[in-house]
């Protein structure tokens, strides 16, 4: 061993070398837990900036209306919302699958019947949506209309069935009709609260 107590007192003694390992040792240690710690506070910035841009994007669709403005667009849905329970539910009578009816009423009179009583409900529905068109949100005045003019199909059909050349295509056109008011009255529901639950009053 004598050569490397020889080699020591070269290098400058065993206290140089002792200082300058653990020098090097703990230089290294430093910049791994530096290097450690700069990608936990990146991930951390990551998280933050996306916390941030979320917050950013529900602030902008905060709608900030007085009571008085509140109060007069929630009437208009709930003005709207009645007229469309009540022409889904007409709308649905028009050629029901298990029909049930007079069998002294005539076709014609039957038609006529049930078409009556179908725009005596679609009639205020138009009204309410027109009438109030520059008082509510625009999404939902498109989705209403939708629904309105999908209505409207189902009765102009029913209205005209002689066209059909056989009962399968009728009864197949009123089977995607009725899907298509099911699927849009749902949009129209989604819409209205989305747009109520965006409203905040100012106080």
């Amino acid at each position: 061993m004598k050569w490397f107590y020889d080699a020591l007192n070269i290098l400058g003694g065993i206290s140089f070398v002792s200082v300058a390992v653990i020098a090097y040792f703990g230089k290294l240690y430093f910049e791994r837990y530096k290097r450690k710690q700069d990608e936990k506070i990146k991930s951390l910035q990551s998280r933050l900036d996306l916390t941030n841009a979320e917050m950013k994007s529900k602030l902008e669709n905060i709608n900030h209306v007085s009571k008085a403005q509140f109060d007069k667009e929630f009437s208009i849905y709930h003005e709207i919302w009645s007229c469309i329970f009540e022409v889904a539910d007409s709308v649905s009578k028009l050629r029901p699958v298990l029909d049930h009816f007079d069998p002294n009423e005539s076709r014609e009179e039957r038609r006529e019947r049930r078409l009556q009583a179908f725009y005596d409900r679609y009639n205020p529905l138009v009204v309410a949506i027109e009438s109030n068109r520059p008082f509510y949100f625009e999404q939902v005045y498109k989705l209403v209309c939708e629904y309105r003019d999908l209505c409207r199909k189902e009765a102009f059909e029913y209205q005209h069935y002689e066209d059909y050349p056989n009962f399968k295509d009728y009864w197949e056109s009123h089977e995607e009709n009725m899907k298509l008011i099911k699927e849009v009255m749902q949009k129209c529901s989604e819409a209205i609260r989305d747009r109520i639950y965006s409203l905040t009053i100012i106080k």
